[in-house]
């Protein structure tokens, strides 16, 4: 087929031939994108390809082993910062006390933690008031003879309900399956591993920290075969229903009331339960005192309590050097500081500061006087 061949252009001393019947109008032509790839185009992109899977190996090799690795830290009880347990159980031991059950959401290193505190001594945790955003200092329960309670997670707290106390009340509206922030542990007093003997001056609560001291001296500071120091344990509530534990032959049930407030008689079952005298290897005693039964520990019991210590260790006296005789007073402020002065702040630190009270008009010599 003849076609006209006509000069394009001139670059280089060539031609460029055109054929004339090459070019179609306009409205015969494909104005879709051409999908042809030259082979150089095609090649650089496999390249690239293959360059993209060997890197992509080893990264998820890398990440792989990272993953398989790595597990982030779950928050166990610390000092620093609050964590969230759940109330888990909620027992009323009289008409204003109750023993909250606390189980940590994280279980990994609580017990570690719990361990080293019940060796150190008697310790405390801070319980959060989210809506105040306030803490106050609760001393948990020991864990002993308690088959209930799980000893690697689980706390116990003995905790009165007090009409002004912004948190005391706040927990005992809680229900069971709450969620309750802790933060701890804080060590209020590192018992001595040499201790002889020991007198507990405990008001209400303040009985708590007295069952941390008979748990460390019993089961974890103790060498085997040794012997126990003596513990007395004076323990002074304002009403006989917060006396939880009381001897058997003094539990009588109190008189009828035909009011519609009367609450029914339950027995005390804490120390009951608890059973300090069985459980405890060494020797122990265990005084109750109730304001509304006029029962009160007074200088003169307290005199006598010293007295009978002499002349006790005099009876008995312990092989080896002479250890440490420790007084222990805890409860509410009032409390402590009628028995052995007010505690002092000093640093934004409160200590235990200087006796006073009726054990420094008692003028005891080789005694010990720390203030919980």
């Amino acid at each position: 087929m003849p076609f006209l061949l006509r000069l394009q252009n001139y670059r280089r001393g060539t031609f460029q031939l055109l054929s004339h019947t090459s070019r179609l109008p306009l409205r015969y032509a494909n104005t879709a994108p051409s999908n042809f790839k030259s082979l150089a185009t095609l090649g650089r992109i496999q390249r690239w390809r293959n360059r993209i899977l060997w890197l992509s190996v080893p990264i998820a090799f890398f990440g792989g082993v990272a993953f398989v690795t790595y597990v982030p830290d779950e928050p166990s009880l610390n000092p620093e910062g609050f964590i969230p347990f759940t109330l888990v159980a909620k027992e009323a031991v009289s008409s204003t006390s109750s023993v909250f059950t606390l189980s940590p959401r994280w279980l990994s290193t609580n017990a570690q933690i719990y361990d080293q505190a019940w060796k150190d001594g008697v310790w405390s945790v801070q319980v959060k008031q989210p809506q105040l955003q306030i803490a106050r200092s609760y001393t948990p329960l020991s864990p002993m003879l308690n088959s209930e309670q799980n000893l690697d997670s689980d706390l116990r707290l003995l905790i009165r309900r007090d009409p002004q106390g912004e948190v005391s009340g706040y927990l005992h509206r809680l229900p069971v399956g709450a969620e309750v922030e802790l933060r701890g542990p804080h060590l209020e007093y590192a018992i001595p591993n040499d201790v002889e003997e020991v007198v507990f001056l405990a008001g209400g609560t303040g009985i708590a920290p007295a069952l941390q001291v008979v748990h460390h001296l019993n089961v974890l500071n103790s060498p085997s075969g040794s012997e126990l120091p003596r513990i007395r344990i004076l323990w002074a509530n304002r009403r006989r229903e917060d006396a939880l534990g009381l001897p058997t032959n003094n539990q009588e049930k109190p008189a009828e009331d035909n009011s519609s407030t009367a609450r029914p008689y339950k027995p005390p079952s804490l120390l009951a339960r608890e059973n300090l005298q069985q459980y405890y290897q060494g020797e122990l005693s265990l005084q109750y005192f109730n304001d509304d039964q006029e029962s009160f520990i007074t200088e003169d019991v307290l005199a006598k309590c010293f007295s009978d210590s002499v002349r006790q260790a005099k009876k008995c006296p312990r092989e080896g050097s002479a250890g440490r005789k420790l007084i222990l007073v805890s409860g509410p402020d009032g409390f402590v500081n009628y028995y052995a002065g007010p505690k002092v702040w000093q640093g934004g630190v409160e200590h235990s500061g200087p006796l006073g009270g009726i054990l420094k008009r008692l003028n005891l010599s080789g005694w010990e006087v720390w203030k919980l």
